[in-house]
């Protein structure tokens, strides 16, 4: 019926906005480190800190809106964030330390690719003709946005390439975790579970380092925590539940493009047409995933709004 479509696009349209803002605010994380960095941070204690502060954010969010402190299952958040999540910011941002942000997250951006294919082998989000051609265009622009000079590390890269990796399976885990809880419940829990292991790794291991951070580094952590920290996490959960992993994914692709325009205008790191050209196909890309696919003639329910 003509109500039932209207909602599933509605639906559909506020989850392509969540993930875009997500985006958007993971795109600042590798600029904010490099400013943490220079302020004596360590990538332990700066991600401890960011997830901390995010934490604390959102716990308050769900004590003020009184939601279930508890959902169904609550241990698989606590995989999510204590293990996979925690893993992959580690690797992340360590391999930021050792190359440019650029760099970092050209290698990171390989996860939408592995995405969209697990999704497509498992049956978790159906490949349509407009994702294939915005993943190509996505992938064509990303060559050549992130295109640009910087210090290379290849024990970087291979850290970038692990980050990709797990946030690959986090995704597609965190896609069936998400149809039982709530998205700001889930990501109060996602953050927490990640302060506790990473504390209890640099408890045991050490590496926090706090005495070493300066007032700029404790400012960028802090930033760390708000902007790629509780807003970008809450707000790609959220996006996921109704979009589905693979086209949440291709959107996510927005993120290196923000990583670069800021390291060209805060970190001077140009950038040549060929790059810009570059940021219009990825952008396009990302947004070629919004275009409706065509279905069988009938109502459209709309709980298969998550499902391509």
């Amino acid at each position: 019926m003509p109500w039932g479509r209207h909602s599933a696009g509605s639906r559909e349209i506020l989850g392509f906005i969540l993930v875009a803002v997500s985006a958007a605010s993971f795109g600042t994380m590798a600029i904010f480190a490099t400013y943490a960095y220079r302020g004596g941070a360590s990538v332990l204690g700066l991600v401890v800190l960011r997830f901390a502060l995010a934490a604390a954010v959102l716990w308050i969010v769900v004590w003020r809106r009184r939601l279930p402190l508890w959902p169904e299952r609550v241990w698989h958040l606590w995989v999510l964030g204590g293990i996979l999540y925690a893993l992959q910011s580690v690797l992340f941002l360590q391999a930021v330390r050792l190359a440019s942000p650029a760099l970092a997250a050209l290698f990171l951006y390989v996860y939408p690719v592995l995405v969209v294919i697990l999704s497509a082998i498992l049956r978790r989000g159906a490949i349509q003709r407009t994702g294939v051609l915005g993943l190509i265009a996505a992938s064509i622009g990303l060559l050549l946005v992130l295109g640009v000079g910087g210090r290379f590390s290849w024990l970087g890269a291979l850290l970038a390439l692990g980050a990709a990796a797990v946030y690959s399976t986090y995704i597609l885990f965190g896609q069936q975790v998400l149809a039982r809880s709530d998205p700001i419940v889930a990501a109060a829990h996602i953050a927490l579970s990640a302060v506790v292991t990473l504390t209890v790794a640099g408890l045991v291991l050490g590496g926090l380092d706090f005495q070493r951070f300066t007032f700029d580094g404790y400012l960028y952590a802090a930033l760390i925590g708000l902007i790629p920290g509780a807003l970008a996490i809450f707000s790609f959960l959220a996006g996921l539940e109704r979009i589905g992993a693979a086209r949440a994914s291709i959107l996510s692709m927005l993120e290196p493009v923000v990583t670069v325009l800021l390291s060209a205008l805060l970190l001077a790191e140009g950038l040549g047409p060929l790059q810009l050209l570059g940021g219009l196909l990825v952008v396009g890309g990302g947004l070629g995933t919004m275009l409706p696919a065509r279905t069988p003639k009938g109502p459209v329910q709309a709980g298969q709004a998550g499902d391509d």
